[in-house]
C-alpha cells in the first residue's frame, strides 16, 4: 500500500507545472514537445489524460 501511495505522489503535478505547459502551448510549441519539457517521462500520461478529457467533452449526451 505504501508503494502505491508513493507512486501516486510521484505522479502528481503542481498547478505551476500546468501553467508552464500552457505558456509553452500559447507560445506556439507543439503539444508533445511542451508536455515532454514540462512533465518529462510522465508526458505520455499527461497527454493521454488530455486526450481522454477532450473525447469526453465531445461525446454526445444520452437521452434518459
Amino acid at each position: 500500500a505504501a508503494a502505491a501511495a508513493a507512486a501516486d505522489k510521484a505522479r502528481r503535478f503542481s498547478v505551476r507545472s500546468f501553467m508552464a505547459f500552457d505558456r509553452l502551448r500559447e507560445s506556439g510549441m507543439d503539444l508533445e514537445r511542451a508536455a515532454f519539457l514540462i512533465f518529462g517521462n510522465h508526458s505520455k500520461d499527461v497527454l493521454d489524460a488530455i486526450r481522454v478529457d477532450a473525447v469526453s467533452k465531445r461525446a454526445p449526451k444520452k437521452a434518459s
